[in-house]
């Protein structure tokens, strides 16, 4: 992956409509990339929509959500010197608003929520 272009999203527009595509031959390794990736989230809350979005196919992963993931993976490469560092001494004031979709699957009815971090000076990307 280090000779991709990097890409500046984690998923289009298109990345909900994925149709039908063929089944992925090697769903181990799937699992183990979302994995990683769901770890990534905790510092790099941007990708957790689209990270969640991913995880919710480990069961069963096509090719379509494989490609999904290497566009993830695409951005995080292109973003690595990117995110937000905390540390325990820090006078910085955070403030953080909670929403979600209510329902937006139409085929489950389940929600995502998302997030966002503001301090006095900063926006931190959220979901």
């Amino acid at each position: 992956m280090t000779d991709y272009k990097p890409v500046v999203t984690p998923m289009t527009s298109k990345s909900k409509d994925l149709g039908t595509s063929p089944a992925f031959s090697d769903p181990k390794l799937y699992c183990s990339l979302v994995g990683a990736l769901q770890y990534l989230t905790l510092t790099f809350p941007d990708l957790a929509f689209s990270v969640n979005l991913v995880a919710q196919y480990m069961h069963n992963p096509s090719q379509a959500h494989f490609q999904m993931v290497k566009r993830i993976l695409r951005y995080v490469h292109g973003t690595s010197n990117l995110g937000f560092y905390l540390f325990a001494n820090s006078t910085l004031d955070l403030y953080i608003f909670v929403d979600a979709d209510g329902a937006g699957c139409r085929e489950t009815r389940r929600s995502t929520t998302g997030f966002a971090l503001f301090s006095v000076k900063i926006v931190f990307p959220g979901v």
